[in-house]
This record gives structure tokens, sequence and C-alpha cells, in this order.
């Protein structure tokens, strides 16, 4: 849920590129890090898959021991 929640905050804070900006218009400036945000969504993630791959070790030694 928190790498999720960095994600979607990031992604928020995002410039869009998707149009022409005008002379007369006021520009967007993200007051977030995104860079810093984004890396500490992926460093959550690479936790997860961490622990992910114990938790299936153990499942798979339990399964063993059972056979």
């Amino acid at each position: 849920m928190r790498r999720r929640l960095l994600d979607d905050v990031a992604h928020s804070a995002v410039e869009r590129s998707d149009r022409a900006w005008g002379r007369a218009e006021l520009r967007f400036i993200s007051a977030i890090d995104v860079p810093a945000l984004r890396a500490r969504a992926d460093a959550l993630a690479a936790e997860h898959r961490r622990l992910d791959t114990r938790i299936q070790a153990v499942n798979w030694a339990e399964d063993l021991l059972e056979s």
C-alpha cells in the first residue's frame, strides 16, 4: 500500500507534457521531490519482492517436510 501511495503521489506531481504552454499561462511547478519519491517507491517494491521470495522459500520447505 505504501509503494502504491508513493507511486500515485509521484505520478500526480509530474508536470503533464501533453500540451503546449502559452506565454500568458502559469506553469505547474511540483512542490514534491519526484525522483526521491520514486526512489523510495522502488526501494519499497524491492523490499516487497525480497520478502515474498523468503515467504515462498519457507512455503516450499514446509511442503517438502510434509511429503
